[in-house]
């Protein structure tokens, strides 16, 4: 069945392996952002930075519907005590999956500044060489303006196949981050609801323990005040007896004279 034990141990299997590579893929961008702006900074980091962010949210997706679906479907066809189990099992890797996707949300809002950032720098330094151009040529007799002409074309040429690009994996990120920022969200809401759930069971609990407190502090009353009309009620009769005997014994003693 859905429930089956081998299912849920694949099932199990597959969350673990799948929050794994999350870990993976987000220490990469991690790594990748600290060489963005550097020498080291190329056309290969910042496809391996795209191949990131999108096999990150490709397995944020797939960790949340497995979760949120196919984990619930193994509580199906189970005792009780195995449900439990399987349900804070559940719980922990729903606590584990918050904090990756945390941390994964984290590294893509850092690299996302960081390329936004290195677009606008690469657009002043295209405006700062094609105001040097125009200024240079002016002057050819004084400076070689072709040969330098065509370095600032080059320059320009590179800088905006740079920008675009940039601006490409920023439109990637931002995409991504949609999709991140999403299952965040649901996330957020399902713990505010267990939390909610929690609170309302531990007042349920406190409100029955103090009802219970009620209870047996009334029940112990009750019985004082039962205990004490009891005694009352034989102290009653006793005077009742006793009055009836002193009437009885004057009674008999009269007719005997």
């Amino acid at each position: 069945g859905v429930g089956s034990d081998d299912d849920y141990i694949r099932l199990c299997s597959g969350i673990q392996r799948d929050m794994k590579k999350l870990t993976t893929h987000t220490s990469s961008i991690q790594t990748t952002i600290g060489l963005l702006g550097t020498k080291r900074d190329s056309r290969q980091t910042r496809d391996r930075l795209r191949k990131d962010v999108a096999a990150g949210t490709a397995l944020l997706k797939q960790v949340n519907r497995t979760l949120n679906n196919d984990y619930k479907r193994c509580l199906l066809d189970v005792d009780s005590r195995e449900k439990n189990k399987r349900k804070k099992q559940r719980d922990k890797y729903m606590k584990d999956f918050k904090t990756l996707t945390s941390s994964f949300q984290a590294v893509m809002n850092q690299a996302l500044e960081l390329e936004q950032q290195h677009v606008l720098d690469a657009r002043r330094e295209s405006m700062d060489v094609a105001h040097d151009r125009r200024g240079g040529a002016q002057d050819d007799e004084y400076q070689a303006a072709l040969l330098q002409h065509q370095q600032q074309e080059t320059e320009l040429e590179f800088n905006e196949a740079m920008i675009q690009e940039r601006e490409e994996n920023i439109i990637a990120i931002q995409r991504n981050m949609q999709d991140c920022n999403e299952i965040f969200v649901d996330l957020a809401n399902q713990v505010d609801e267990q939390g909610g759930m929690l609170d309302t069971m531990e007042w349920n609990i406190q409100e029955a323990n103090q009802r219970t407190e009620r209870g047996v502090k009334h029940l112990v009353t009750a019985t004082k005040h039962q205990n004490k009309h009891r005694k009352s009620l034989l102290c009653f009769l006793l005077v009742l007896i006793l009055a009836a005997g002193g009437v009885g014994l004057y009674l008999w003693l009269s007719s005997r004279h």
